[in-house]
């Protein structure tokens, strides 16, 4: 049975809830960035911007925010490990 097949009315339940998913396992993927790399990236952003340094480091403009807000801790964790 095709996709639009079990979109139509008198399919039974089951086959409504085979209907493909619009996220797909490639999009939920995280990816974890050391401190020193949120670090580099910062200090791009402070001189060229989000949007800029979210293009440079390939990480969205607003990671690039969240990571300048938390700037001091992740200070503190590059210090940590020294």
């Amino acid at each position: 049975m095709d996709f639009i097949e079990r979109l139509r009315p008198g399919g039974s339940p089951t086959e409504m809830l085979e209907m493909p998913t619009l996220a797909s396992p490639e999009t939920q993927l995280k990816y974890l960035h050391d401190a020193e790399f949120k670090l580099q990236a910062i200090q791009y952003a402070e001189v060229h911007g989000n949007r800029a340094a979210g293009r440079a480091f390939d990480v969205s403009e607003g990671t690039v925010r969240k990571w300048r807000k938390a700037k001091d801790k992740f200070i503190e964790e590059k210090t940590a490990l020294i």
